[in-house]
């Protein structure tokens, strides 16, 4: 999901665990031009901080630098899921998943597994040689 595609009311949970309702067009002069804002129970922020791919970069961190870059901190704002709400009230009190229908989730991609070249061979079952990529 890209986030030029959350609508109005929509609800987001955090990698963090804490959910939040996508509002648009709040009148909040402290955010200038941005007038998409995520509401929780204890916080609020514009999504200009967040990429495309919902994750957040703050004021101090370039979008697009490596998420291992990235503190604890900054990645427990990153969105892992979208829902919409079964009902207006749902929007509002989200504090957990509970009658809300998930529409997309995070992949996280895992860490590539490091092996020596005696491990590779013993998980195909075959020697091997290595040789250089072709371009």
């Amino acid at each position: 999901m890209r986030k030029s595609e959350l609508k109005n009311g929509m609800v987001v949970k955090l990698r963090s665990g804490e959910f939040a309702t996508v509002m648009l067009n709040i009148a909040q002069p402290c955010l200038g031009e941005e007038n998409v804002v995520l509401f929780s129970s204890r916080n609020w922020t514009g999504l200009k901080s967040f990429s495309q791919d919902l994750l957040w970069y703050p004021d101090t961190v370039s979008p697009g630098t490596h998420s291992a870059a990235r503190s604890n901190h900054q990645r427990s704002v990153d969105i892992v899921s979208v829902y919409l709400p079964d009902t207006p009230n749902h929007a509002i009190n989200n504090t957990s998943s509970t009658n809300l229908t998930l529409i997309w989730e995070r992949k996280e991609l895992s860490e590539p597994e490091k092996m020596t070249l005696t491990e590779v061979c013993l998980e195909l079952g075959r020697d091997i040689v290595v040789t250089a990529e072709k371009h």
